[in-house]
This record gives C-alpha cells, sequence and structure tokens, in this order.
C-alpha cells in the first residue's frame, strides 16, 4: 500500500467504520517501506458523536434577560 492509499483508507475507516467513535484510524510506515492503516483504540476515550460536535460548534444557546433592554444606548447616553 502507499501512503496516499493508507490516508484515503484512514478517511474512509474514519467515516464509516461501525466502531468509529471508539476507535482511531492512522496511517503508518513499515520498516520496509510499505504502508498501513493502523486502529488504535485508546483507553477511556470514546469520541463524540456528530450531534454533539454540531453542538459544539454552534456555541452556546443564550436566551436573552426579559428585564434587559436589547436595544444599545444613544450615543452620549449611559447604559443603565
Amino acid at each position: 500500500m502507499t501512503h496516499d492509499q493508507a490516508i484515503t483508507e484512514a478517511e474512509r475507516l474514519r467515516r464509516e467504520h461501525p466502531q468509529r467513535r471508539r476507535l482511531v484510524f492512522a496511517p503508518r510506515q513499515l520498516a520496509d517501506g510499505d504502508w498501513v492503516v493502523i486502529t488504535a483504540r485508546p483507553d477511556g476515550m470514546e469520541l463524540a458523536s456528530d450531534e454533539r460536535h454540531a453542538e459544539t460548534r454552534a456555541g452556546p444557546q443564550v436566551t436573552p434577560d426579559p428585564t434587559e433592554t436589547q436595544t444599545p444606548p444613544i450615543h452620549g447616553q449611559r447604559g443603565y
């Protein structure tokens, strides 16, 4: 297997493998120069689901305080 093939296969496994949330796939060069895809299971680590990644990227959902005005202060006025 070439380096490019190993990278492509590792990417495919990261997307399609049934245990992709628990395993890590990475290309590795052997002593003879061939490339393989290694599979590792880090102890105590479970990768977050796609839904959890989406929640993290979206940021916290903040509910506005109804007691605070939503309009900025007019120039020259103090904000209280």
